[in-house]
């Protein structure tokens, strides 16, 4: 195992860092906004529930990037977790567009009866969010939020979990149950079923952490995600 060698920002521990948190496997949502000008929407793996009682979570955000500063000046979100096969709805979130209707032309949706951002149809389910706190950390802020609405898709409607790792999404199939935990299954491999199948491969370097690299002009990466 390589050791973290370098110091300071941007160095070699930096990179070592990136590199081993892109290890890591996540969910992967979009959060949707209603600002003043409009619906906006940003794809995110950054997302950590915190608390039950009362229920509440956070997302990370690199300060400077569009949607901070939206939520800095709106008082809520919404959380859009997605499912397996919505991979192409994380991509076209991760691409700067023109903020407003127009960002979300062809994506079923339906607006928040609780006064955050759009819901977007087909996912396992919907947090809506109201901002409590804002917590600075090095060069992103850390977005506090109580959960005031949770919609969970049917038992029967859920599709498995998108999930992103090594710079590439994947679909998590298999429910937990009563009784215990569903196998994960997958395509097979020469040492066993496989726990992941694979959407994006390395090579395409999709999701949220390339949100920087999608164009020339692009907005920083939004997810707080050391992984790009």
């Amino acid at each position: 195992m390589t050791p973290l060698t370098g110091a300071g920002t941007g160095g070699p521990a930096a990179a070592e860092f990136r590199d081993a948190m892109r290890r890591w496997a996540t969910g992967v949502a979009v959060v949707t906004t209603e600002g003043p000008d409009g619906p906006h929407g940003m794809t995110v793996n950054s997302l950590l529930s915190i608390s039950l009682d009362p229920p509440t979570l956070l997302i990370s955000l690199k300060r400077g990037s569009r949607t901070h500063g939206i939520l800095e000046r709106t008082p809520g979100f919404t959380v859009n977790i997605l499912a397996g096969e919505q991979r192409e709805l994380a991509d076209r979130f991760t691409r700067r567009r023109e903020i407003g209707e127009h960002e979300f032309d062809g994506v079923r949706r339906r607006p928040s009866p609780d006064g955050g951002g759009p819901e977007l149809e087909g996912g396992l389910a919907v947090l809506t969010c109201r901002t409590t706190e804002r917590v600075e950390v090095a060069d992103h802020s850390l977005i506090i939020a109580t959960v005031s609405r949770a919609r969970v898709a049917p038992a029967d409607d859920r599709a498995g979990a998108l999930l992103y790792a090594g710079r590439g999404y994947h679909r998590l199939t298999g429910l937990a149950s009563p009784t215990g935990p569903a196998p994960l299954t997958g395509p097979a491999s020469p040492t066993g079923p496989a726990l992941l199948t694979g959407l994006a491969s390395p090579t395409e370097e999709r999701g949220p952490e390339a949100a920087a690299r999608d164009a020339v002009g692009a907005a920083p990466t939004e997810s707080g995600c050391p992984r790009g």
